[in-house]
């Protein structure tokens, strides 16, 4: 069947009497549509349980990625699982061609030290109403979110294990910068 709808089939039963049985079928669908805006995916079905795979390392589960948008900290191809009353599917693999170290604004942002012991002092260059930054591991999860209101100077802490981490720097809706930091 490819549609929900009732089904009714008249026949006999084994001992010759007439039978007519009815089948009423539900299909439920999942919306595993999701879109793109600069790296981040985001899953269109809005309150379902989600978690992102890596399409080109064998749909393998990228772990602590289940919140409904994703971006990744590496170029390749991911999907995302999404579960809705008790019915999971998964969407079309999306490529990521464009993560980068990239600054967006390299001569107004400094973030220093780096590497760090863990304490970052991120300058903006300008006063903004409103920052906000995020933490990325390097398997591309989300550690943190912080906002800020009125600064053009913040000190941030990573915290966590040694390693590489991403920051994702925005004011209003746009992107300031990508910073790529190292906490020995």
């Amino acid at each position: 069947y490819t549609a929900s709808g009732t089904d009714t089939h008249v026949g006999t039963n084994a001992s010759g009497c007439p039978l007519t049985t009815t089948l009423n079928l539900t299909i439920n669908t999942v919306n595993v549509a999701t879109t793109l805006s600069g790296t981040t995916i985001t899953a269109n079905a809005s309150g379902a349980s989600y978690q992102w795979i890596d399409c080109n390392n064998g749909n393998t589960i990228i772990p602590g990625a289940t919140a409904q948008a994703f971006t990744p900290i590496a170029n390749g191809s991911y999907a995302v699982i999404v579960t809705t009353t008790n019915c999971t599917d998964t969407s079309a693999c999306q490529v990521i061609s464009s993560v980068g170290i990239s600054e967006y604004n390299a001569s107004a942002i400094e973030v220093y030290p780096n590497p760090t012991n863990g304490t970052v002092k991120i300058i903006l260059g300008e006063q903004y109403p409103s920052v906000s930054i995020q933490l990325f591991n390097a398997l591309g999860q989300e550690i943190c979110h912080k906002t800020y209101t009125s600064t053009n100077e913040i000190t941030f802490e990573i915290e966590g294990a040694t390693g590489v981490y991403f920051l994702e720097i925005e004011s209003a809706e746009q992107v300031l910068g990508r910073v790529r930091v190292v906490k020995y």
